[in-house]
């Protein structure tokens, strides 16, 4: 974490001057130390922070990363017949696919398969 804010601070520092990396540099500080204190908890937070999850995270976030590759595939295919047949320019959905939707597709998987859910399929009994 420190290694990346030193990145950024360099980064900073390259463009825009030193005076600049004044405003941003207890930023990324805080943002560093925060994180180094969220990791010595012991929780999921902590563990996740350290990369030491247990069994349990490691099946939800293999689930979440499917869910976001099947999303991603079927929308990219559909974009793609969209464009060709309104033979329009098929940049516009590129982009919208390459930002937009890996993100929303990830929000939607961690709110798929949190804590508590029931998967397809599993009733109560």
């Amino acid at each position: 974490m420190l290694v990346g804010g030193m990145a950024i601070a360099m980064a900073v520092a390259a463009t825009n001057g030193w005076t600049a990396l004044l405003a941003i540099g207890p930023i990324v500080l805080v943002i560093a130390f925060g994180s180094v204190r969220l990791a010595r908890r012991d929780d999921d937070l902590g563990a996740l922070l350290r990369g030491q999850p247990d069994e349990r995270q490691r099946t939800r976030r293999l689930r979440i990363q499917a869910f976001v590759g099947r999303v991603t595939a079927v929308t990219a295919a559909g974009a793609y017949v969209g464009a060709v047949t309104a033979r329009a320019a098929l940049w516009p959905f590129a982009v919208a696919l390459a930002l937009a939707l890996p993100c929303l597709a990830l929000v939607a998987g961690w709110i798929r398969y949190r804590e508590g859910a029931v998967e397809p399929g599993e009733g109560e009994g």
